[in-house]
């Protein structure tokens, strides 16, 4: 376990050191992420999927078309087949692409290092070191909110078709497209409930295949997460705080419209947990970038708080990380940690 505190740590601890948001590359934030890349993306039977993922790329080779609609999944899983690269390809490159996303959205907050801070001990030690799919879904969902108000409409529908390839959950997130702002808002939800429609009564036999399955596992089955409550809160904590006061965000560069979004979603996903225990879970995931955006924006909007404030960012994040990997369930799934050189 104590390689992932020292992982943990790295940031926490810059963090405090002034190093702050810059236009253009942040040199060592890059180099950062890289090792981060090294570290989760050169991993070897760590966490609780990877059987399921070798089973997935077992698959892949002979039949990806039975693989759903996550076809852009099952294509990696073929090609890192192809290049006699095995799971581990798809391991990496999965990783990846997580960080880059995660890297760029990191750097446009008031912090990176902060930001990265609080999601390195449940987002990215857990879900990114679990959860190839939705890793990589997210990283690119994150890449492209990284860039959200300077892309075109159509090309944020293209990013969530490409995450929606990894995983299908993500077409959850053209509900951003959708009320980023009211223009022609009963046109376009007209528009997405007659493609959603389509899609179930005449769309491909994968893309229904994928519906239902979804549908059976996450509503009708309403298959429990361990932890759902608290997984969900920790995106619905800071996104209460930034509802509640909105005021102090309104007029600063910090009152983000994608954020308040996020947050509305965030905290919509708590009740949620009662229908549908690891869907709402699993959707919340998306909105961690919320916890980026809001604690280090939180440093800036009260400046004579900001260290005070700093301090219990970093304590909550070291919480997450003790009480996961001390009373969590699957943690003995990622210890000790093992890589491919080992």
């Amino acid at each position: 376990m104590i390689i992932y505190f020292w992982v943990l740590a790295v940031p926490a601890l810059v963090s405090f050191m002034g190093l702050r948001r810059r236009e253009g590359l942040n040199v060592p934030l890059i180099l950062f992420y890289i090792v981060l890349c090294l570290f989760i993306g050169l991993r070897d039977e760590v966490g609780p999927d990877w059987t399921g993922y070798l089973n997935i790329f077992a698959i892949a080779q002979n039949a990806p078309e039975t693989l759903g609609a996550e076809q852009l999944f099952a294509m990696l899983n073929v090609a890192s087949g192809f290049f006699g690269l095995g799971i581990y390809g798809v391991v990496f490159c999965s990783s990846a692409i997580f960080l880059i996303g995660l890297g760029s959205f990191a750097q446009k907050t008031s912090n990176p290092w902060l930001a990265t801070t609080v999601v390195l001990p449940y987002l990215v030690f857990i879900i990114g070191m679990s959860g190839l799919r939705q890793a990589a879904a997210i990283g690119i969902i994150y890449f492209a909110l990284a860039r959200w108000d300077r892309i075109k409409t159509l090309t944020k529908y293209m990013y969530v078709g490409i995450a929606a390839g990894f995983h299908a959950s993500s077409v959850l997130m053209i509900y951003l497209i959708l009320f980023e702002n009211r223009r022609n808002i009963g046109a376009k939800i007209a528009i997405m409930l007659t493609l959603f429609v389509y899609v179930i009564l005449f769309g491909s036999q994968e893309a229904s295949y994928t519906v239902e399955t979804y549908s059976q596992r996450y509503y009708e089955q309403n298959v429990l997460s361990s932890g759902a409550y608290a997984h969900v809160a920790l995106s619905a904590i800071p996104a209460a705080i930034f509802l509640l006061i909105g005021g102090k965000f309104k007029g600063t560069q910090f009152d983000s419209g994608v954020v308040r979004l996020g947050s509305w979603a965030a905290i919509v996903c708590l009740p949620m947990v009662a229908v549908s225990s690891t869907g709402a879970d699993r959707v919340s995931l998306f909105f961690s970038y919320v916890q980026m955006w809001i604690y280090p924006a939180l440093t800036k909007i009260n400046p004579k708080f900001e260290y005070v404030i700093q301090v219990t960012v970093v304590l909550w994040a070291l919480i997450i990380f003790f009480v996961y990997f001390y009373f969590g369930a699957m943690a003995y799934l990622y210890v000790p940690y093992r890589n491919v050189f080992q």
